[in-house]
């Protein structure tokens, strides 16, 4: 099923910064949300579905991962879908202050040198550097955003260069001070002031494309939930028309046996840190280069235990890994669109998608 999750009011999803009494007035926004995020209010939709309510003890084994399982996650901003941008496009300095709030930001691929120097992983030395054209000061696009159409070009290893929206350009900022006062008093407490950044989705959409057995998209149509922290409204609404994204699940052209993965949501890596574990898929592949960005702390609120869950380090979305193989093109393909973290993939992290790795690369 496919269901769009319309916001009713500000959002507001916090990070992994701690934000304890005393310590921080001021709660930053995480948007978007982590993908475990969206997967706990559509859980719960659906466990509250009018006449096939699920008592809450039971919704962990009811709705387990061969019940409902997140697919994908994207955007809609007018007619077109959207993803992450991948991190091997930058902005070069010189362009910088040519944006207008709205307007599309010229990005450019790195470029790929044989590499000298000493980038070494645990297991082996990354054979490749990505670089900026003439070795230009560049920076990446903070909450970039590509259209499906330029993504797939993009797969296909042509678009150098293509233009890319700011996550930010849809936001309004509305920000919310409040204090904490005494419950018996009603007077406000020393040291309670704080002050939340909240988000208002301003001409954008979030899209889920989820596997429910059992269920169908009609049923959570209208839904009312809860998204994020302050108990903030979202209302669901199935999609009639499928606008899935129709990124196929093309053979990769393995050029000299080389192909790189995309990250479209963030994934964790328990085994190897901040690279997939191909070897878990029956496949044998060297990385070879990589543009991986800052990692995300996802962590949350197990309500059943009344407990904070363990905080989990995650590569973030857009992060791509370039890899040299022997394998056959049909094995590598079926990695495409599949989720390749190790843990809660259900939930939505670490969807991937394959691309051609035939960029030149200069000496």
């Amino acid at each position: 099923m496919e269901v769009t999750l319309n916001a009713l009011d500000t959002l507001f999803f916090r990070d992994g910064k701690p934000f304890a009494r005393g310590d921080e007035t001021w709660a930053d926004s995480n948007f978007p949300p982590n993908p475990s995020v969206i997967y706990g209010a559509m859980r719960t939709a659906l466990a509250t579905i009018e006449g096939r309510e699920i008592p809450f003890k039971n919704i962990p084994t009811e709705l387990k991962e061969d019940k409902f399982a997140v697919q994908g996650l994207y955007y809609r901003v007018g007619n077109s879908s959207y993803l992450p941008l991948p991190l091997d496009y930058v902005q070069y300095k010189s362009d910088e202050g040519k944006h207008k709030s709205g307007e599309t930001i010229d990005v450019h691929r790195l470029e790929i040198s044989f590499c000298k120097s000493v980038l070494s992983t645990k297991k082996s030395f990354l054979k490749y550097l990505l670089h900026p054209k003439g070795f230009q000061q560049a920076e990446g696009l903070d909450g970039g955003l590509i259209s499906e159409t330029e993504l797939k070009k993009y797969l296909l290893g042509g678009a150098e260069t293509t233009q890319a929206h700011k996550m930010g350009d849809f936001l309004n900022t509305e920000p919310k001070i409040g204090i904490g006062r005494d419950n018996e008093t009603r007077v406000a407490e020393e040291g309670l002031l704080y002050r939340v950044d909240m988000k208002r989705p301003n001409g954008i959409e979030m899209r889920v494309v989820s596997m429910a057995n059992g269920y169908t998209a009609a049923e959570l149509n209208k839904t009312i939930a809860n998204l994020g922290g302050e108990m903030k409204l979202i209302h669901l609404q199935s999609v009639a028309e499928r606008n899935e994204l129709t990124i196929q699940k093309n053979t990769p052209t393995l050029h000299q046996g080389r192909f790189k993965i995309y990250l479209s949501t963030p994934a964790i890596f328990t085994r190897l840190g901040w690279q997939p574990d191909l070897e878990r898929f029956g496949i044998k592949a060297t990385l070879v280069a990589a543009c991986v960005g800052k990692p995300q702390s996802i962590g949350g609120y197990d309500i059943q235990k009344n407990e904070p869950k363990p905080m989990l380090r995650a590569v973030p979305a857009g992060s791509v890994f370039y890899y040299e193989t022997e394998e056959e093109s049909s094995k590598i393909a079926a990695l495409h669109g599949e989720s390749l973290s190790d843990v809660i993939s259900e939930q939505g992290f670490g969807i991937a998608f394959l691309g051609n790795f035939n960029t030149p690369i200069s000496k």
